[in-house]
């Protein structure tokens, strides 16, 4: 839906171009606001198609984040004893939480400090893998 607003929008932008070009050269100035609006016209709208675009990006790049991680432990479930896709579960759920719950900088007055949420997403895959493989792992 976005791409499609966006490439609307260019066309937008670059109908006010030409008219932009059109104002420039041509003598009779058909008005007094017809060049800002047509700066205003090919700048704004893809502007804000651009950021509708990348929204509609960052949720597909947490999408396939959650794809990968949840293929990833339902692999560790049918093989809880290999230690490389046990690796591999946790690096793509620090992606997949991180996509999720995202630290952030806080300011309040003159203090300023990050909110880290590593702790809570390591504990959330660590979660997720116990209740994959349960009593699955053999001991050693």
């Amino acid at each position: 839906m976005y791409k499609k607003m966006f490439q609307v929008s260019l066309v937008i932008a670059l109908v006010a171009l030409a008219n932009f070009i059109k104002f420039l050269v041509s003598k009779d100035s058909g008005g007094a606001y017809e060049g800002p609006i047509s700066i205003v016209l090919m700048f704004f709208p893809p502007l804000v198609a651009g950021m509708l675009y990348s929204m509609d990006d960052n949720e597909k790049r947490y999408i396939r984040a959650k794809d990968i991680y949840f293929s990833l432990l339902d692999k560790l479930e049918s093989d809880p004893d290999n230690t490389k896709l046990r690796i591999e579960v946790l690096e793509a759920g620090r992606v997949f939480y991180s996509k999720e719950s995202p630290d952030y900088i806080v300011s309040q007055g003159s203090s300023v400090w990050l909110d880290d949420h590593s702790a809570g997403r390591e504990a959330r895959i660590q979660s997720d893998i116990n209740a994959r493989i349960g009593g699955a792992r053999k001991s050693a």
